[in-house]
């Protein structure tokens, strides 16, 4: 079984991944990362070579991958996955589809901290649009993470999940 972390970078899914896969005993996998490793090369670059409707289609072929392997695994996958429904219908069908939202007082609280006061920048914008625009019949679960503090969110995904005493080899999906 897959637990499949949705969100936007703010959001600190890849924290939350990091501890729920240790608290599972599951491996955890950031989809960007892999592209990372297996193209020695970060995200910003591969998007600047490629473009990104390249990288999206490169993500998108990685994740089908991921999806169709049996290994229990918690994934962490960005928002441009989730932003076609032919994948969040193949991430529910292979696991639990999770969206962690970056709460809105985290969000605003950056704003101030940056400086920009009450301007709306173009990714938080997008963040806000997307999970408005997220469709629910795909999510298992949707959560709001302050990014106070990743291990709470992480037991919270295990509670709402049904997932207390699950452990590698054992994951199901009712």
């Amino acid at each position: 079984m897959k637990i499949w972390l949705i969100g936007d970078r703010d959001a600190n899914r890849v924290q939350i991944g990091e501890n729920l896969s240790q608290k599972l005993s599951w491996p955890f996998i950031d989809t960007n990362r892999l592209l990372e490793q297996e193209n020695n090369s970060p995200v910003s670059s591969l998007v600047a070579q490629w473009g990104w409707t390249e990288f999206c289609r490169r993500l998108d072929k990685r994740v089908r991958s991921l999806a169709q392997n049996r290994q229990d695994a918690v994934i962490s996958v960005g928002l441009s996955v989730a932003s076609d429904h032919n994948n969040l219908a193949l991430l529910k069908k292979n696991g639990y589809v999770v969206f962690i939202a970056t709460a809105v007082q985290a969000l605003l609280d950056k704003l101030v901290s940056s400086g920009r006061g009450g301007a709306l920048p173009s990714d938080l914008a997008q963040v806000l649009e997307t999970k408005i625009g997220l469709p629910k019949r795909y999510l298992d679960l949707e959560i709001e993470s302050t990014g106070a503090d990743p291990s709470e969110d992480a037991e919270r995904i295990i509670d709402s999940l049904g997932l207390k005493n699950v452990r590698s080899g054992q994951g199901f999906k009712t």
